[in-house]
């Protein structure tokens, strides 16, 4: 089996939002070299974001207020149409201020939130069903 890459990119942003955060649309417009790419997303920032060896853009995204602590794993297919998706909601005073993240080869990922929680997120992007394109487990 041969071995897949990511390359860590910088084409993205997303639409900057006025007024106060309360009133911010629940979706942003995604540009690409500052160019509308015609898709909206979930979230405010993209805290990485990457370019598979198969075409596919993996971002991770945040929320960027103290107090929407959440990130979402998103995949997109070559023309932005967003594949798949994994919400990562905080539960019971915990939250998911992205911190960093490592590669390991074979679209596979470790993920560190609040410094020292870690989840191994795995990248399947032509599975049949979009739930099983992005898997993640807690790191022991």
């Amino acid at each position: 089996m041969e071995e897949s890459h990511i390359l860590r990119i910088n084409e993205f942003s997303l639409e900057k939002h006025e007024g106060e955060y309360e009133n911010w649309p629940t979706t942003s417009k995604l540009f690409k070299h500052g160019d509308y790419v015609g898709q909206e997303i979930a979230g405010y920032y993209i805290e990485r974001q990457y370019l598979l060896d198969d075409g596919h853009y993996f971002f991770i995204i945040s929320y960027d207020c103290p107090f929407e602590e959440q990130c979402d794993l998103l995949l997109l297919d070559k023309n932005y149409h967003q594949i798949a998706k994994r919400r990562l909601m905080p539960r019971y005073y915990s939250s998911w201020n992205f911190n960093n993240e490592q590669y390991l080869g074979s679209n596979k990922f470790l993920l560190t939130f609040n410094k020292n929680y870690v989840i191994k997120v795995t990248l399947t992007p032509n599975k049949i069903f979009a739930w099983r394109r992005i898997s993640w487990r807690h790191k022991t």
